[in-house]
């Protein structure tokens, strides 16, 4: 309430010509500088940020701050708080006396549907008041998650002022399972009804559940075409929960985008589309996308076109030209598929026809001039229960691609690629601890491939302790020669530093072969540390790895967004 009542206050003394000042806090232990910026509105300048002046405050408005901070406080556990404030001509201040914390003796969780593991509030905490009801909210969600839609929660806290202890109690009445009921679905003259209706991860008659309906939204929302859509729970008897969906496409379905970025494995990246988002209504779309960087140039056009009961049909034609240490690749190629998504589930069956012109060799023996042509199927399955896209912190994922061809007129080889691997977080008060394992296996059993179908080891994604490319062993003239078989595992622990600004300690482990594991005998083991500063498009990223085997082997690398 203060953060935002405050900026108000403010606001109207300005208009009327108060004095202003510059303000800061004294006296404050436990609750730091910068949360209480915030809570006023405010932020404190980041200690890199020197141009940048102090928040100035209003002195007329000095006396109802100390109040709101003091009731601030109070909701974050300390009762006996009290706040004064000082000033001269230069400079306000506020002097806490934060007093001693209210703290958690005993917490109680009556429910026979397991909800005591979303308790954060737990005894030995200070009691917070928005902890209490993120609780609260957490156990009536999991319960309507559960598909108890009508669940009654009665959660208190009593709070001892004279011993300074909270006393809290959860009490959760499930009452009935609930299910869908009937769905009737609004859309407009450019969407017809079936497609609406595919997005949604729920029917009639199936158990309720607010997540499916959140995964819904999701789907939804990830259509380009859509403008708008609202899941609307009609008013329900007993256990039956009747769905209405609204959905509006957009009245301007051509997009265009353009961006810059970097990233160390690539260097500057360019890159800039079009894209007709409700081609022939029903949300099909047709894009054309270009992108070029300091190591691979690319175009490419691709159609989608949702197909009932959750499935999606799309192809992509396109061009590549993209330069590795040693060689280069003109890639043109054709990929038409089926994509069916179920959450968590996705999975992608299609064609892959290519034509690999390989040119600038430095080694024709390991990288021979040649024009090679391959026709492959393929083969996507991924499980993703992670709570985020761009920063995730808890959850877990699985995958497998298969690709593999015979020789035929269609194709110079016969060959079989895998990959599986997956990934585990885990948080804890803001910090993570996340692990992730790779394994990838290509056999040739006839004919040639191109020399990018290899493995290749190091750079942001890999081990960094070696960029782009790098780990392993090389031709005479230094080029990598990339693996026939590759494993790959991480750990990494990400932990608050200050304010957005974030560490990281990892370890990348690396084992490859030139057929079958392992490579020399021994692993590429890298240990490091980096920095990630959170940013609305995700956190910005430094890492530094060095292989704890041979010191000389090291590296630095930036990315934005989490790696896993």
């Amino acid at each position: 309430m203060i953060a935002r009542v405050a900026p108000l206050i403010l606001c109207a003394l300005q208009l009327w010509g108060a004095e202003s000042l510059p303000f800061v806090f004294e006296g404050n232990t436990h609750i730091s500088s910068a949360t209480l910026y915030e809570a006023l509105g405010e932020s404190e300048p980041s200690f890199y940020q020197f141009w940048r002046p102090r928040p100035h405050l209003q002195l007329s408005a000095a006396e109802t701050y100390a109040r709101g901070l003091q009731q601030y406080l109070k909701s974050v556990g300390f009762y006996h708080a009290s706040v004064r404030y000082t000033y001269d001509e230069e400079l306000l201040q506020f002097i806490i006396d934060e007093g001693a914390p209210v703290s958690v003796a005993d917490v109680t969780v009556l429910s026979t549907l397991g909800v005591d593991d979303l308790v954060v509030l737990r005894v030995g905490k200070r009691f917070v008041s928005q902890t209490f009801v993120a609780d609260k909210s957490a156990i009536l969600g999991r319960a309507k998650d559960m598909g108890y839609c009508n669940a009654e929660l009665r959660s208190k806290a009593w709070i001892d002022i004279e011993t300074d202890q909270a006393y809290i109690l959860h009490e959760l009445d499930p009452k009935a399972l609930c299910s869908f009921g009937a769905v009737t679905v609004q859309t407009d003259e450019r969407i017809d009804e079936w497609v609406a209706r595919s997005f949604l991860r729920f029917k009639p008659n199936e158990r309720y559940s607010q997540e499916k309906i959140r995964q819904s939204y999701e789907m939804l929302y990830a259509q380009e075409g859509i403008a708008k859509a609202l899941i609307e729970e009609l008013e329900h008897n007993a256990t039956r929960v009747p769905i209405r969906l609204h959905v509006s496409s957009r009245e301007e379905p051509i997009r265009f985008r353009a961006g810059i970025g970097a990233n160390s494995d690539e260097g500057v990246v360019l890159q800039a589309g079009i894209t007709h988002r409700n081609l022939w209504q029903n949300l099909k779309t047709l894009g054309l996308q270009g992108r070029s960087s300091m190591i691979k140039e690319e175009i490419k056009s691709t159609f989608t076109m949702p197909l009932p009961y959750h499935n999606l049909w799309g192809t992509t034609l396109g061009y590549k030209n993209e330069h590795f240490e040693g060689y280069s690749e003109e890639n043109l190629y054709l990929t038409p598929y089926l994509q069916q998504y179920d959450q968590p589930h996705t999975f992608k069956e299609g064609l892959l026809f290519e034509r690999v012109n390989t040119y600038d060799s430095k080694d024709e023996l390991r990288f021979p001039t040649k024009e090679i042509v391959i026709s492959s199927a393929l083969f996507h399955w991924k499980y993703d229960e992670r709570d985020k896209i761009l920063e995730p912190t808890k959850g877990f994922y699985l995958f497998a691609n298969v690709q593999g061809a015979l020789a035929s007129f269609l194709s110079d080889a016969t060959y079989s690629k895998f990959q599986v691997g997956g990934g585990r977080l885990f948080s804890y008060d803001r910090q993570v601890l996340g692990l992730k394992v790779h394994y990838g296996d290509i056999k040739l059993h006839y004919g040639e491939l191109p020399a990018s179908y290899r493995f290749y080891a190091g750079g942001m994604n890999s081990n960094r302790a070696y960029g782009y490319r790098q780990l392993g062993p090389k031709s005479d003239q230094g080029d990598p020669l990339g693996f026939g078989t590759l494993l790959e595992a991480t750990a990494e622990y990400r932990f608050p530093l200050y304010g957005a600004l974030r560490g990281v300690l990892f370890n990348d482990t690396t084992m490859a072969g030139r057929i079958d594991l392992p490579y020399e005998n021994h692993p590429y083991v890298t240990f490091g540390t980096g920095l990630r500063y959170a940013t609305p498009i995700g956190p910005v990223a430094i890492d530094a790895g060095i292989d704890v085997n041979d010191p000389s082997h090291y590296a630095f690398h930036f990315h934005i967004g989490e790696l896993f």
